[in-house]
């Protein structure tokens, strides 16, 4: 596994900031509450890139991936659903073969591309 699969599951962490800067703008009222939620959030996304080895980093990614899902669902009356397109680098980073680098990054970029509209026409309707 190289250095690809940590910047896919990076660009997931990346993705997942940017939408909790963007989810708790409404929010600013709430406080703390909603910053210990954030917080939590964001380190359990970014849990594969603590991980050394392989086997480990391949777990996390797809275990964060599996159930950032029901995750999204069961809370998506509060907007939770917009972390569902960081499940798409951590899957790939799980399953990527070192050699082939054209495809995952097509994938995880048009990914990114989609979810930010989608996410934010989402939000406003």
């Amino acid at each position: 596994m190289g250095h690809e699969a940590r910047t896919m599951a990076g660009l997931a962490v990346l993705y997942a900031v940017v939408i909790s800067a963007w989810l708790t703008r409404p929010y600013r009222d709430l406080g703390l509450d909603l910053f210990f939620f954030i917080v939590l959030v964001l380190s359990v996304i970014a849990l594969p890139l603590a991980f050394r080895g392989v086997r480990g980093f391949r777990i996390a990614c797809l275990t964060v991936a599996t159930f950032l899902l029901p995750f999204g669902l069961v809370l998506a009356i509060g907007g939770m659903f917009a972390y569902w397109p960081a499940a798409v680098p951590l899957a790939l980073a799980a399953t990527s073969v070192p050699g082939r680098h054209f495809l995952p990054s097509l994938m995880v970029a048009g990914s990114l591309l989609v979810a930010a509209p989608w996410a934010y026409s989402t939000w406003v309707i």
